[in-house]
């Protein structure tokens, strides 16, 4: 159900290329026939090998398991570091190749819980949506990433 869920959920992150949308379209209607039940071995072999309790390891496990048994995409690489003259600059989360586009395809894996903190300020009522800490609220994400 854990990757079901993940598929299913909206990208906060509208991004206008058509790559993207397709890769998202195909997940949220499960062209490929993904079955959860199916793939329970796959999955619990996946999550054992997991060293992390965290929500985010967790779901890259989820969706490693979604690309490795996927019909339409082939994972190329996960957690691909990039190094320059020794230097880390940063890591690829996801390598997939989209077997019907033919595309090379870079994927950002984030989640995250936010909590709906009701906030008023003179006759009008907000709601703050607070993340692990005070200062990471997805408010503030948003507009850094407008």
């Amino acid at each position: 159900n854990n990757l079901n869920w993940l598929i299913a959920q909206k990208d906060i992150v509208n991004i206008d290329v058509q790559t993207i949308a397709a890769l998202h379209k195909t997940c949220a209607s499960f062209d490929d026939k993904l079955n959860e039940q199916r793939l329970r071995p796959q999955l619990e072999e996946i999550l054992q090998n997991s060293n992390s309790h965290f929500l985010g390891p967790h779901v890259e496990s989820l969706w490693q398991c979604y690309l490795e048994y996927s019909e339409r995409y082939e994972l190329l690489a996960k957690n691909l570091q990039i190094n320059v003259d020794g230097v880390t600059l940063g890591e690829f989360d996801f390598l997939v190749h989209d077997k019907h586009t033919e595309q090379i395809i870079h994927q950002e894996l984030a989640i995250k819980f936010y909590l709906g903190v009701p906030y008023s300020s003179g006759s009008s009522t907000q709601t703050y949506w607070v993340g692990p800490n005070q200062i990471d609220r997805l408010d503030i994400k948003l507009r850094h990433l407008n």
